[in-house]
């Protein structure tokens, strides 16, 4: 006893002993693990449910397998903690024992049970075609309870007639036959209730041996709902079938007598009614318009006729179902004798309002010769129908309406049609029969609309695309036709609601456009769009090839460490480390890897998780390289309109250029910067400005490159008229250094465009550094250049302009001077003062005052004032009003030359016209020239006018 006392001490396992269901003993595993002492466990039950307790407890003494998990809270701390207890039978001399083994559960262990706990499916684990566990779920499904379990066998609950095949499939589980075990059967309740299952299930190792563990859920009600709305959507679809045909029949009735005798006839011989009458409302009668079988007579109804079912209809706009009309016949007979004998055969009748505006237009009348042969299906089915002849109708009226419409429809371009509110066609034009590939479109007429739609737009169409159009009045978008030979169109399409005079729905609309050809383009879009993800990816794969060339190649974390950089790429690779790659658009920027304790083997779990946090990871890098990317790019772009900003306000040329490169040159922290202007004439590249000292000493040298030196970067960039650029320009084969520049190491160059074409010079820029520019640079000193070269255009046409504007300046004084001499050889000398001199004359003895006339900065006169006295003199006040009289007077006198000058004009003009007309008048050659002479001579005073005839 002392030796097995001694192994249960020691044993490497939490152990305690039970008798009669009280612990007897325990050990110090279990005591490590649960907390308290030996004396206050000794002679306590397990703190859990007595009754699952007592049944493993029991199980174990018939020697079954007995084990179960649960939560208990440590007696020291009350901490909570999940555990798993496996009774075993345990004989000695001293009586029968339990022995209970007891093993904490893991995290993972745990969180997969609380989730089967929870789960909303049943969920089972079985092992030797017993149940060692069950969920919740499955015990509300089944009806049991928990302390059942452990007797519960697949026979139980499973029918007989199902059993054999529940038996092979958890045997195909086991041998792994079934990857993917799916299936259903048919199971009791503890009730008694017949349930029908579906159950998935796998192959697992529960406790060191082969179990299944299965997900089940409850189909029962699913499959009977299944049933009943199958069988209910077979008759409704019979009906609908039939109801839509006769929809599509009378759709295309031209006129109203037709479509009345189509109703009529179609309803009793599609439904075999014994007789079918419709009837208009007009006044206070119902008045019969047709009926099947004919009637000699036309029958009126009396609307308030209490007695009449159809009147009963008309007059509450509602149906009226009479299922025994054997004790009152509601029909009025006046006029129509010949039919009594018919009307004592009528057993049923239903009598459906047919509403037109939301009003009662008619009703529309159905009769048995049996009793009760007509029910609520058969009320339901005809007010559907009652809809349609509505529409019908309401179609007739609007078509025979609509010729004009029509008129203009059918000269459309695009594609328009018209179906009923119950989406029947009335009208396609003759554009969307083309599109369609329709011969004629009247052979659609009263078709569904929806067939003209593409399968995968037929469910949108119905439940999205008209209900909006009933809610809003119109719906616009894109959607897939199909045409009559199977080819798929994609339009543009907007349907809208055609609304009658009060404002009430009448008809669907649809305008439709082919956009066959713009999808096409979009295709070859997005081809170019997949061509710019392929670019990017590259973009991406250079950007973390630059990045790795700048940086360590990574960092190494280890729990009791701070992390440090390492990088050797070979430190990922060594034995027990576990790697998965970081991945940015299919291109691998990196490894994440963890080292494997052999001891603590990841699980897959793990090796999921990590898979997942390497994609976050490269995604957060990829963002911080990007991030990093655009605020150099910012900082770029900011310097770019600084630089434009400053150059904006410069209209000199020169001086706009000088600013540019040296700006430039210190925003940018380049070696050199300068700009090449295009010398057409002699086909070179003129140095115009250079950044600082050695700048300006090279455009003094007259530095110039012709546009066929090819080894160039600037004549380049100047005749491709795209940006070029040398990162080593050591290792250009042909390079031509310049003296001046001795440590240049890269070079970009720019061409100064006008549109596409116009090269107007050349920005070039230096760095000391290899490898300085990118491709983003490229783009960023293209901005600038394109800003610099409009900057520089605007500079050029001011200069052009203000010269332009001097020189027009410049003839205009001079022709205002020479108008003013004419003018004044042509009037009296007391008009005008005899000095022709454009200076102020000197005052006279007596203070004169002599103010010029001027008119566009030319003196044409002037206006002189003398004192009376000699002690006189002239004020500033004075002298000031005089100027301004003095312009006004050159103003005045300069409109009166020039009105003087169109008034002649006008009359030279009036009197050549006048000649001209006298000439055209003329008979003969001789006489047009007799005329032009003497009109001539005459005009001009002259006392001889000669005209002659000849070639030379």
């Amino acid at each position: 006893m002392n030796l097995y006392h001694h192994l249960f001490e020691t044993a490497h396992e939490a152990l305690l002993i039970l008798q009669d269901g009280l612990v007897v003993d325990i050990n110090a595993m279990a005591l490590t693990l649960l907390g308290g002492t030996r004396e206050s466990w000794c002679g306590q039950a397990l703190p859990h449910d007595e009754r699952v307790i007592q049944a493993k407890i029991e199980a174990a003494l018939a020697g079954e397998a007995a084990e179960f998990s649960c939560s208990c809270h440590r007696s020291d701390d009350g901490q909570t903690i999940y555990v798993q207890l496996t009774f075993q039978r345990l004989e000695s001399t001293e009586g029968t024992f339990i022995r209970v083994s007891i093993q904490q559960e893991t995290l993972n262990e745990i969180f997969y049970r609380h989730l089967m706990e929870e789960a909303l499916v049943g969920v089972y684990i079985l092992q030797d075609n017993r149940f060692v566990y069950v969920n919740p779920k499955l015990l509300e499904i089944f009806g049991y309870a928990p302390e059942d379990v452990d007797t519960l066998k697949l026979a139980d609950i499973v029918l007989a007639e199902d059993l054999p095949l529940v038996i092979e499939s958890v045997k195909k589980r086991y041998s792994s036959e079934a990857k993917n075990l799916g299936y259903t059967f048919r199971a009791r309740r503890k009730d008694g209730t017949i349930l029908e299952l579906e159950v998935k299930s796998a192959k697992a190792m529960y406790h060191g041996r082969a179990a299944v563990i299965g997900t089940i859920v409850d189909i029962t009600e699913q499959r009977q709902l299944a049933q009943q709305a199958l069988v209910a959507s077979e008759r409704r679809a019979r009906q609908v079938q039939t109801s839509t045909e006769i929809a599509q029949r009378i759709a295309m009735a031209p006129a109203l007598e037709q479509l009345f005798r189509q109703v009529v006839n179609l309803v009793q011989e599609r439904f075999g009614y014994t007789s079918v009458s419709l009837y208009a409302l007009s006044g206070d009668k119902l008045v019969m318009q047709e009926a099947a079988p004919l009637l000699n007579q036309v029958e009126t109804v009396d609307l308030a006729d209490e007695t009449s079912v159809i009147a009963q209809a008309a007059r509450t706009g509602r149906s009226v179902l009479s299922s025994d009309t054997v004790d009152d016949i509601s029909h009025s007979l006046d006029g129509w004798l010949d039919s009594i004998s018919r009307l004592s055969q009528i057993k049923a009748e239903i009598a459906v309002p047919i509403h037109l505006d939301n009003e009662v237009w008619g009703v529309l009348d159905v009769q048995n010769e049996e009793a009760h042969s007509l029910s609520e299906e058969d009320e339901l089915l005809l007010i559907g129908l009652s809809g349609q002849v509505a529409s019908a109708i309401t179609s007739t009226h609007l078509l025979e309406e609509a010729n004009v419409f029509r008129q203009f429809a059918e000269a459309s371009g695009q594609g328009f049609g018209m179906s009923t509110l119950d989406n029947n066609i009335v009208y396609f034009n003759p554009t969307a029969a083309r599109v369609l590939g329709i011969a004629d479109p009247k052979d659609v007429y009263g078709q569904p609309a929806v067939n003209f739609y593409h399968a995968e737009m037929r469910h949108a169409y119905e439940y999205e695309f008209l209900p909006a159009v009933l809610m809003d009045g119109q719906w616009s978008g894109e959607t897939k036709l199909q045409a009559v030979d199977g080819r798929i169109i994609p339009v543009l399409e907007n349907l809208f609601l055609i609304r009658d005079e009060r404002g009430q729905p009448y008809y669907f609309a649809n305008v439709f456009t082919d956009i066959t050809e713009r999808k096409q383009i979009e295709t070859e879009m997005a081809n170019r769009l997949r061509e710019l993800t392929t670019l990017q990816r590259l973009m991406t794969q250079e950007g973390w090839q630059a990045i790795q060339s700048e940086r360590e190649q990574g960092y190494l974390f280890d729990p009791q460490e701070t992390p440090s950089e390492f990088k050797n790429p070979q430190d990922l690779e060594s034995a027990g480390t576990i790697t998965v790659p970081m991945t940015v658009r299919g291109e691998m920027v990196g490894t994440l890897g963890v080292y494997d304790d052999p001891t603590q083997p990841l699980s897959p779990e793990d090796h999921d998780l990590l898979q997942s946090i390497s994609v976050q990871v490269a995604e957060a890098l990829e963002n911080a390289r990007l991030l990093e990317q655009v605020q150099k790019r910012a900082i770029e772009l900011e310097t770019v309109a600084q630089v434009s900003t400053a150059v904006s306000t410069i209209l000199e040329p020169q001086k706009l250029l000088q600013t540019v490169v040296d700006l430039t040159k210190s925003s940018f922290g380049l070696y050199h910067a300068h700009i090449y202007l295009f010398n057409e004439a002699d086909q070179t590249l003129d140095l115009a400005a250079g950044a600082g000292e050695v700048g300006q000493q090279m455009v003094a040298t007259g530095w110039r490159i012709s546009m066929e030196r090819t080894q160039s970067v600037v004549a380049q960039a100047a005749k491709t008229r795209q940006g070029k650029l040398v990162n080593d320009v050591r290792a250009t084969p042909n390079f031509l250094p310049n003296p001046l520049l001795p440590n240049t190491r890269a070079e970009m160059a720019v061409p100064l465009l006008l549109g596409e074409d116009k090269v107007l010079g050349v920005l070039d820029v230096q760095s000391e550094q290899v490898n300085r520019f990118t491709e983003d640079d490229l783009r960023i000193q293209g901005t600038l250049a394109a800003q610099v070269a409009v900057a520089l255009q605007n500079a050029n046409l001011l200069a052009r302009t203000q010269a332009a504007l001097l020189e027009a300046q410049a003839i205009q004084r001079r022709y205002t001077l020479q108008s003013w001499e004419d003018y004044r050889h042509r009037h009296t000398a007391h008009e005008f003062s005899e000095s022709k001199s454009s200076e102020v004359l000197e005052p006279s003895e007596l203070s004169a005052l002599h103010v010029p006339l001027k008119v566009r900065g030319e003196t044409i006169g002037l206006v002189g004032l003398e004192e009376l006295s000699e002690a006189g003199h002239w004020t500033e006040e004075e002298s000031a009003f005089v100027q301004v009289i003095a312009e006004r007077v050159a103003q005045t006198a300069e409109n009166l030359r020039l009105f003087d000058e169109t008034q002649q004009r006008a009359a030279r003009e009036a009197r050549a016209n006048e000649i001209g007309k006298k000439i055209r008048a003329a008979q003969s050659l001789e006489e047009a020239m007799q005329i032009a002479i003497k009109e001539v001579g005459l005009s001009l005073k002259a006392p001889r006018t000669v005209v002659q005839l000849g070639l030379k």
